[in-house]
């Protein structure tokens, strides 16, 4: 199958191909029409990634699919490849897809071509042929963690031609774990560090940061190392949940999520999480921050929506009239309440099943930064401010008192040396004579590092840098942290790593002894 691009004034062959070419743990894996220039020729795995692909190939005009990983017959699993005619069968009875929530729209007379194009339509705006839809349906094979690294083989018949496909499974890189305890329990007297492990052991939880992308913030033009088809949630929804549920955590911050990304928020119920409430697709509301926790571990007290469109509703008339008052700080509540993005974090305050104790976690993302416009970073400072009247607002409400143990989680986009990350730190921040505060002692988990915060929490093309946090208050202390290490690609995200922010996770446990902070002498000897 070939035909003349006027554009490239050369002919360009259409030959099979594995979709995605890359085979990655959790994809389901389908067939294609692959563009290139020489269909007698290998291309190199470069081109292979980074080539159009148009039109899949239906299940139905497959035969005799046989699929080995490392040269041993792999035994199709129940629903994944499926002969033709079981395909079929099982297409009767498994009407309900992926996208259940706007599969009422599709006609049940339409083809599987329309039908899955209608889905693409649904979720996309448009339909474009340069999208392989994903789905369980009509997957040939999952990859899952056992046939990591792995070579995957797929023989079968098209129009009575032989076909033979090779590919290595892949998978994201090994965790390191850093302990952290050691180095805060040195500063504690021998007699109570047995009580201390006492309470790390009753009391620890373990707690996620991660800003997941997008799909309204993602473009080719701003990822120009990633093959376009891996940016999308119709690949990304599948390395997620996986992602975030092989750690267990039993607390999730997200931010940048969609409502629209069903298949995380469908594997995380599964897996036995509740969420804070979830933004309004009608008011083309489409990104949030979002708190999950595991039911198992916790009971809601109160789960909140911070909307910064509502701050009559968030702040009390003592709180909220100095600001609108103030020349220095109006203009940017009405920044704040008029954007469409970054505006809506989310509070959970849990009660503990296992210490009948009250616990507090909260998912930021503030307003983007700037280097040319400062602007940017005194509206972040407004907004976390706002922020923390509101916490403890809530803990007021419910009569707690504020050294509650508290967690914050979030994309900050502040460093170390700006203001947000000041505020946070230190409880105040001076803005050009106005005082903004909060009155909790907060610390970066990964402050508690020898080497301090990371390097960097996102990388892309266009900015490196450490802009993610796990704030938490006095209370609570650290025990482990997942390192970020430097094995990431130079640009994220990748075909096993599903955003440009880096996945950031911390033990704590609630201490009976005040936080120390510890010297540079201190963790030498440690």
């Amino acid at each position: 199958m070939s035909y003349n691009n006027d554009k490239k004034r050369m002919i360009i062959a259409m030959i099979v191909s594995l979709f995605p070419p890359v085979p990655v743990v959790n994809v389901p894996l389908r067939l294609a029409y692959r563009e290139t220039v020489d269909p007698n020729k290998v291309d190199s795995a470069k081109t292979v990634l980074f080539s159009s692909f148009k039109n899949f190939i239906h299940y139905n005009c497959i035969e005799d699919l046989k699929i080995y990983i490392d040269d041993v017959e792999y035994v199709k699993e129940s629903g994944v490849g499926l002969t033709a005619d079981e395909h079929e069968q099982q297409q009767q009875h498994h009407s309900k897809t992926i996208l259940s929530k706007i599969s009422k729209f599709f006609k049940s007379d339409k083809s599987d071509e329309e039908s899955e194009a209608a889905q693409i339509k649904s979720v996309y705006g448009v339909t474009d042929s340069n999208i392989i839809p994903l789905n369980e349906e009509n997957a040939l094979f999952i990859p899952r963690v056992e046939h990591a690294n792995k070579q995957v083989t797929l023989k079968f018949t098209i129009k009575k031609k032989p076909f033979e496909l090779k590919a290595t499974v892949q998978h994201r890189h090994p965790r390191v774990w850093s302990d952290i305890k050691q180095l805060d329990l040195v500063s504690l007297e021998n007699e109570k560090i047995e009580e201390e492990q006492t309470a790390m052991t009753n009391s620890s939880f373990r707690v996620m940061q991660f800003n997941i992308l997008a799909d309204c913030y993602t473009s080719p033009a701003n990822y120009v190392g990633c093959p376009v088809y891996s940016l999308y949630r119709n690949y990304r929804q599948w390395v997620l949940p996986e992602y975030i549920l092989e750690h267990s955590p039993d607390v999730v911050c997200l931010q940048e999520a969609e409502v629209r990304m069903e298949r995380l928020t469908k594997k995380l119920v599964e897996a036995g999480y509740l969420h804070t409430p979830l933004c309004d697709l009608a008011r083309y509301e489409e990104e949030q921050s979002i708190t999950y926790f595991k039911t198992s571990r916790y009971q809601p007290i109160e789960l909140q929506m911070v909307h910064y469109k509502n701050l009559k509703n968030l702040l009390t008339p003592a709180q909220l009239d100095p600001l609108l008052k103030s020349s220095i700080t109006a203009k940017y509540l009405d920044l704040l309440s008029s954007s469409m993005h970054h505006n809506k974090f989310s509070l959970a305050l849990l009660q503990d099943k296992q210490t009948s104790s009250s616990i507090l976690f909260g998912s930021v993302h503030l307003h983007w930064g700037s280097p040319d416009f400062d602007i940017n970073y005194i509206a972040q400072v407004i907004q976390l401010h706002i922020f923390m009247m509101v916490v403890g607002n809530l803990l007021d409400k419910h009569s707690l008192p504020r050294d509650t143990p508290l967690v914050i989680c979030g994309d900050y986009n502040n460093g170390p040396t700006q203001k947000a990350y000041t505020l946070m730190d230190y409880g105040q921040y001076e803005l050009n004579g106005y005082t903004l505060s909060h009155s909790f002692k907060m610390s970066s988990a990964y402050s508690h590092r020898p080497d301090g915060e990371p390097k960097y929490t996102i990388r892309t093309n266009h900015f490196t840098g450490s802009i993610d946090q796990i704030w938490m208050s006095e209370k609570l202390r650290v025990s482990k942290l997942l390192e970020i290490g430097d094995h990431y690609p130079r640009q994220l995200p990748s075909l096993t790593d599903p955003s440009d922010h880096i996945m950031m996770l911390a033990d704590l446990y609630v201490s009976k002894h005040p936080r120390v902070t510890l010297t540079a002498a201190d963790n030498n000897q440690s």
